[in-house]
């Protein structure tokens, strides 16, 4: 799992940002990690957006470069 000041990009929505925290969410009765990720500023207009979604839906990325570490 990634840690704290991680960089990551998601996989489906192509969104890049950098790990915040960490948190947890119930699917199907099972908790799932979450990464609390606060997008770079490129991705949508405005700054200080955090998206949360579930850990596997992220991979740990480069994003000055744009590609994908891991």
């Amino acid at each position: 799992m990634s840690k704290v000041q991680d960089d990551v990009l998601h996989k489906t929505f192509k969104y890049s940002g950098t790990v915040i925290g960490h948190g947890k969410r119930m699917v199907n009765g099972k908790s799932l990690p979450t990464l609390k990720v606060r997008l770079v500023s490129s991705v949508m207009d405005g700054q200080g957006i955090v998206m949360e979604d579930l850990a596997s839906r992220w991979v740990r990325s480069n994003i000055e470069d744009g590609f994908k570490l891991s």
